[in-house]
């Protein structure tokens, strides 16, 4: 059994909306030796894999992957909704109408409740999904997402059997629901691909004091602007940020092989 399969992800959880700074994924993407050529994201919504994309200069092929069926279909739900905008604004209509009504009754029965100004400033200025909001940001996202593959998958086995595609994967915070077992297999599926790697670890995260140990095993080394990603943070993880949606923690970005001579 998959740690992901383990876990209730298709009745207890829904993800309407990212809770990660999308920002700063787009951001890592250029302090990478060179933009990459095909990428690969754990799903959630698929907020950051449309914000991330549609912040590279040229059109790029990438992979959206999630075990839930519900998380697939709403993500595939969301790019006809961007398809069908011709304005950010005619976006986040479909977002008042369709979206935000679920995500308050999913929110209501874990005894929250936020308004909708509330999400969308959130959505805008901590999470930076732009998309929602500018209509240049839009379009763009409208041409990264034709070029979206979808995978309807467990992210180690994904990773496994695609050995050798991607050159960045981006992991969310999956690492906070993982044995150091698992942690070890997913790594290691990561190593297949000679890939650089981003991921959140929050206080929620059992292993936080085996990642090290673990990536090191595996040929992975901390990319030098780690600190500077984390001083940027305004979403998941952030050690400044005092919302009952956030966990503080730790952004890592990492690189494949050795540390550069001289």
């Amino acid at each position: 059994m998959s740690y992901e399969t383990s876990i209730d992800w298709g009745n207890g959880i829904r993800f309407y909306l990212t809770n990660e700074d999308a920002r700063l994924v787009a951001n890592s993407l250029t302090l990478l030796p060179k933009s990459p050529e095909c990428p690969v994201f754990v799903g959630g919504s698929g907020m950051v894999v449309l914000e991330a994309m549609a912040s590279l200069t040229t059109e790029t092929p990438s992979c959206f992957v999630d075990v839930s069926p519900m998380q697939v279909a709403f993500f595939e739900e969301l790019q006809r909704a961007l398809a069908q905008a011709d304005k950010a604004d005619r976006l986040r209509q479909w977002f008042e109408d369709s979206v935000y009504p679920r995500l308050n009754a999913h929110y209501l029965r874990r005894g929250l409740s936020f308004g909708l100004p509330e999400v969308m400033r959130s959505l805008r200025d901590c999470f930076g999904i732009g998309f929602l909001f500018d209509d240049r940001v839009l379009d763009r996202a409208k041409n990264a997402s034709r070029l979206i593959e979808i995978r309807a998958s467990d992210i180690v086995n994904y990773l496994r059997m695609s050995r050798g595609e991607h050159d960045f994967i981006y992991l969310s915070n999956v690492v906070d629901y993982m044995s150091q077992g698992q942690i070890k297999d997913l790594f290691a599926s990561c190593a297949g691909h000679d890939a650089a790697v981003y991921l959140l670890a929050t206080t929620a995260c059992q292993e936080l004091g085996a990642l090290r140990t673990v990536w090191t095993q595996f040929g992975y080394r901390i990319h030098e602007a780690t600190p500077y990603l984390n001083t940027c943070n305004r979403g998941l993880g952030s050690a400044e940020l005092k919302r009952n949606w956030n966990r503080p923690g730790q952004v890592i970005l990492l690189l494949p092989g050795p540390l550069p001579s001289g």
